[in-house]
C-alpha cells in the first residue's frame, strides 16, 4: 500500500496539474515576497542607511503582515483544490482505500508539491534579492551597489514558516477526510450553495474596522508613532475590506431584493438574482 500511495500521489499531481497551477502560483508568489521581506529585514547593511531604525521597524512590522497574508493565501488555495478534488477522493474511498491511506496519499502530494514550489519561490526571491536591496538604496538616496545579500538564515526562516503552514494544511486535510465518508466526499463538490452565517454582524464589524483604519491613518501627527499606527491602520483596513467583500455585498444585495419596487423590474430581477447566486456560491467555496 505504501508503494501504491506513492504512485497515486505522483500520478494525481500530474493528472490534476491544471487544478494545481493556481495553487502553485500562489505558493511561489507568497514564498518569493516573503523571502524578499525577510532578506531586507535581516540584511546587516540596513544599519548603514539613513533612518535605519525606522526602516528596520517598518520591515519587521511588514514581516508580520506578509507572513499572515501568505499563510491565508496558501490555506485558501489548498481549500479550493481540496474541494475540487473531493469527488476523486470519495471514489478512491469507495474503491477500497482507507482514510489513513487517503491521508497518507494527500500528505505525499503536499510534500512533493511543497518542496517544488517553496524551492522555486526561494530561487526567484534570491534572484531578485540584490535588485530589491538596490532599489531600497536608491529610495534612501545612497550609492547603489549590487552586493551579495544571500543569507542562509533567511532561507531557514522561510523553510520554517512555510513548513509550519504546510503542516497546518496536512492537519486540516486530514480532519476533512476523517470527518467525511466516501459518499460524502464524492458529493461535496456537487453540494448546493449554502448561506453564510452572521452576514449582518460581519458587515457591521467590517464597516467599523475599515472606518477605524482610515481614521487612524488620517489622524497621525506624531512622526515617531506614525509607523506603528500605520501598521494597525493597514491591518484594520485589510480586515474591514475582507469582511465587507465577504458579507457586505451579500447583505446589500439582500436589501435590494427586499425592495420590491426595484427588484421586480425585469433587468434588476435577473442581475440581482445572478449576483446573489454567485455570492452564495463563493461563500460555500
Amino acid at each position: 500500500m505504501f508503494r501504491l500511495t506513492n504512485k497515486l500521489a505522483i500520478s494525481n499531481l500530474i493528472k490534476n496539474r491544471k487544478l494545481y497551477y493556481p495553487f502553485a502560483l500562489s505558493v511561489i508568489l507568497a514564498v518569493t515576497i516573503s523571502y524578499l521581506f525577510y532578506s531586507l529585514a535581516f540584511n546587516p547593511k540596513i544599519v548603514d542607511l539613513r533612518g535605519a531604525s525606522a526602516i528596520q521597524f517598518t520591515l519587521q512590522l511588514g514581516l508580520v503582515v506578509v507572513t499572515l497574508a501568505s499563510a491565508i493565501i496558501v490555506l485558501y488555495a489548498n481549500s479550493f483544490v481540496m474541494k475540487n478534488r473531493s469527488k476523486e477522493l470519495g471514489v478512491y474511498g469507495m474503491l477500497g482505500l482507507e482514510k489513513r491511506h487517503l491521508i497518507g496519499m494527500t500528505f505525499k502530494e503536499l510534500l512533493i508539491f511543497g518542496l517544488v514550489t517553496v524551492t522555486a519561490g526561494i530561487g526567484i526571491g534570491a534572484l531578485f534579492d540584490n535588485l530589491i536591496f538596490a532599489l531600497l538604496l536608491k529610495l534612501a538616496k545612497m550609492k547603489v551597489e549590487l552586493v551579495a545579500t544571500f543569507q542562509w538564515s533567511v532561507v531557514f526562516s522561510i523553510l520554517l514558516v512555510f513548513g509550519l503552514v504546510f503542516l497546518l494544511i496536512v492537519f486540516l486535510n486530514a480532519i476533512r477526510i476523517i470527518r467525511m465518508d466516501a459518499l460524502q466526499l464524492s458529493r461535496e463538490k456537487a453540494k448546493g450553495e449554502k448561506k453564510g452565517r452572521f452576514l449582518v454582524l460581519q458587515t457591521l464589524v467590517g464597516l467599523i474596522a475599515q472606518g477605524g483604519g482610515y481614521y487612524l491613518a488620517l489622524s497621525v501627527t506624531d512622526a515617531f508613532k506614525a509607523v506603528a499606527t500605520f501598521f494597525i491602520a493597514v491591518m484594520l483596513v485589510i480586515v474591514g475590506t475582507y469582511l465587507l467583500f465577504n458579507a457586505g455585498i451579500t447583505v446589500f444585495l439582500q436589501l435590494l431584493k427586499k425592495n420590491k419596487r426595484y427588484y421586480y423590474q425585469p433587468n434588476n430581477l435577473i442581475s440581482v438574482s445572478n449576483l446573489i447566486f454567485r455570492m452564495k456560491k463563493m461563500l460555500s467555496d
